[in-house]
Order: structure tokens, then C-alpha cells, then sequence
């Protein structure tokens, strides 16, 4: 486009050389041709930005699809497993775990405030699906926990990890790593365009979001609320994007979460419904992704 600019220039100088008619015309000529390579730029600059995020968000299904537990799982439930049906088992090990945890808490927990506490015991939950953990070797977990070591006791109750299959040796860590670190780069890819207003780059990401089911919006919300996630709060990604609105607020209780607590001031956050507008528009930025999904199928 800077070539072409220098010649449309060039032409407009030489002629007002040859003549004021000749050169106004051809300055009016450049004008609507400069206008008309705008536009085409705009139009290839957003079909660029647009190819690239479905692209990514298609790859998004296609991990999802994937998901299954480490090999060398010995129970043969697990082993079955697939895609979303992967998420949802993992949630409902963190939701034993805390079970456990609370049964145990006083030879787990060293004794803090209520409020600090329940954030350990989410952290400690998350980490041992996480990093994985078994009574004699606990040195994944043990480093990841390092900072907070003074509010743990180690080695954890021998009956904590006994319930066949509910914490794996190896974690889901291979899993769950990628998975988050590709979603983040989305979002963040989204952000960073500087010619999208905020209103649109929303819809942009609403579209990741539709594609998240209610485990994995709550699974998200926990692995921000560890040090694995802090970039999502303090990018201010997980506020500004809603990236978890569609969650029932009586989800969070079987998390044992005081969600209130990370949404101070968005009293909005939780509301389901969208408005008309809100869904003719978000429908047109569907119709482009399912447009693109359809076109890559054909191919």
C-alpha cells in the first residue's frame, strides 16, 4: 500500500506541473483511489485478524476433543474418557478432594483466617489433580506449594490419596497446561488489536467463550485463582472479558467458593440473559466462525 501511495503522489505532483485543471482532477482521483485502497486494507486487515482466531479457536476444540487421562492410569473408567467428559471427571476430583481436605483440615491446614483458608484448601485441591500426588512422593506437589509451605503439613494424611483413581500420580498437568496457555494466547491475541474497539473484541471473545462448557468455565475460574492463572486477573481478562458469566451462582457451592468474594462491584457479571440487540449482534459473529468451520470442511 506505501507504493502505491508514492505513486498516486508522484502523479498528482507532475500534473499540477502540467496544468491547475489536470491536477485538480488527478488530486481527486487520488483521493477516491486512496480511499478505496483504505477500505480494501481495512477489510484484508480484519479478514486476517478473523482467519487467524478461528483458526485458533477451532484448535481449541480439536485439544478439547483429545483430552483423555495419562496412560498409566490403572483405572479402567478413567482410561474411557474423552473430551469434555475428561473436564467434567476433573472437577469432580477437586469436589472429593475438598471433601477430603475439609475432613482432615486441622492435620492439613495450619490455622489461618476463614478466608485465607478457603483459598488454600481450593489451591491444595487444584494442585493435587494438577501436579498429581501419592502418600510416599510428594515432591511436585511440595514445590508447587513452596511459597505457601509455612500454612501446609507434609506429608499429607496416609489415608488422604487411598480412594482408587481419585488423585493420579502424575497429574493432569500434560493435559490442562496446554489447554490453558492456548485459550490465554486467544484471549490475549483478541486484546492486543488495537484497531477492534472494546466493545467488539467482547463478542470476539464471547465467541471462545460459547464454545466452553459450564465445567470448563468452572475449571477456568479455579486455575485463576491459583499463581497458574493470576494473568487472567491481573490482565483484568477474566472481569473485562466475563470469561466465566455463564456459570450458575449455585455451582460455585458444591466448589465450597464464596464467589462474591473475587466480583466485588460487578454486580452484572452473573446475568445470563443478553439482551436483543446483544443476540443479533453476537449472531453475526457466529454465523462467521460456523461460515469458517464449514469453509475448512470443504477444503
Amino acid at each position: 500500500m506505501l507504493a502505491q501511495l508514492k505513486i498516486i503522489g508522484s502523479k498528482i505532483y507532475n500534473n499540477f506541473h502540467t496544468g491547475p485543471m489536470v491536477g485538480i482532477v488527478t488530486l481527486l482521483i487520488g483521493i477516491v483511489t486512496l480511499w478505496v485502497l483504505y477500505r480494501a486494507y481495512k477489510v484484508q486487515r480484519l479478514q486476517s485478524f478473523e482467519n487467524k482466531l478461528f483458526e485458533m479457536i477451532k484448535m481449541h476444540r480439536e485439544n478439547v476433543a483429545q483430552f483423555r487421562f495419562p496412560q498409566s492410569t490403572s483405572d479402567d473408567a478413567l482410561s474411557n474418557l474423552s473430551g469434555r467428559h475428561v473436564i467434567k471427571e476433573i472437577i469432580n476430583k477437586i469436589i472429593k478432594i475438598l471433601d477430603k481436605i475439609d475432613k482432615y483440615i486441622d492435620d492439613i491446614i495450619k490455622p489461618e483466617d476463614p478466608g485465607s483458608r478457603e483459598l488454600l484448601k481450593i489451591k491444595l485441591a487444584y494442585y493435587c489433580v494438577y501436579y498429581g500426588y501419592t502418600p510416599d512422593d510428594t515432591d511436585a506437589l511440595r514445590q508447587a506449594l513452596i511459597d505457601e509451605s509455612k500454612y501446609y503439613s507434609f506429608p499429607l494424611p496416609s489415608s488422604f490419596g487411598q480412594e482408587k483413581g481419585l488423585i493420579l500420580k502424575e497429574g493432569c498437568q500434560i493435559i490442562l497446561g496446554h489447554y490453558f496457555r492456548h485459550m490465554y494466547h486467544i484471549v490475549d491475541y483478541i486484546n492486543k488489536q488495537k484497531f477492534i474497539n472494546k466493545e467488539t473484541k467482547r463478542y470476539y471473545v464471547k465467541l471462545l467463550r460459547s464454545q466452553l462448557s459450564t465445567d470448563e468455565q468452572a475449571l477456568l475460574f479455579l486455575n485463576s485463582i491459583t499463581p497458574l492463572g493470576v494473568d487472567w486477573w491481573e490482565n483484568k481478562f477474566m472481569t473485562e472479558y466475563k470469561m466465566v458469566k455463564n456459570i450458575p451462582k449455585s455451582y460455585f457451592k458444591k466448589l465450597k467458593v464464596a464467589i462474591d468474594a473475587y466480583f466485588q462491584g460487578e454486580d452484572t457479571y452473573f446475568e445470563h440473559k443478553d439482551s436483543d440487540k446483544d443476540k443479533l449482534v453476537f449472531d453475526k459473529f457466529l454465523k462467521k466462525l460456523n461460515d469458517y468451520n464449514l469453509k475448512q470442511k470443504s477444503q
